[in-house]
This record gives C-alpha cells, sequence and structure tokens, in this order.
C-alpha cells in the first residue's frame, strides 16, 4: 500500500506542541474519510462502504471535525 507517510519530524513536532495521539489519529482517519468521499462523489454510504467502515463511525469523526473548525 503506498499513500501518505507521516515522517518523524512531523510526529516529534506534533508530540512537542502537545498533540495526542487520538488528534494525530483523527486527523489520518480525516485524510482517509475525505479521499473516499472525493472518489464516491460525496456519498457517504459509498465512502464508507469502500472503506469498509460503518457510516455511524464515519459521521462521528466528520461532526468532530466540524465541531472542532467552529
Amino acid at each position: 500500500m503506498k499513500g501518505v507517510i507521516i515522517s518523524e519530524e512531523e510526529l516529534d513536532k506534533a508530540l512537542e506542541t502537545g498533540t495526542s495521539y487520538r488528534e494525530i489519529l483523527d486527523h489520518v482517519f480525516l485524510v482517509i474519510i475525505e479521499k473516499a468521499l472525493i472518489k464516491s462523489r460525496g456519498s457517504k454510504n459509498k465512502a464508507a462502504a469502500m472503506l469498509k467502515l460503518n457510516r455511524g463511525t464515519m459521521n462521528k469523526v466528520l461532526a468532530r471535525r466540524k465541531k472542532e473548525a467552529n
């Protein structure tokens, strides 16, 4: 599998600034969901199916991200 690589420097910087592992994983998870949404042309059902992910779980991640943005 090829894709996004998180460098040690990026992880070190995130940890030095107090970013939790949950925030790091949420960010990676969100990037994956956004890619699936692009490939599915915005269909949450298709994106969730592509990722073999429960749609409710995907919606929780998206809702958390939206809440953080506000």
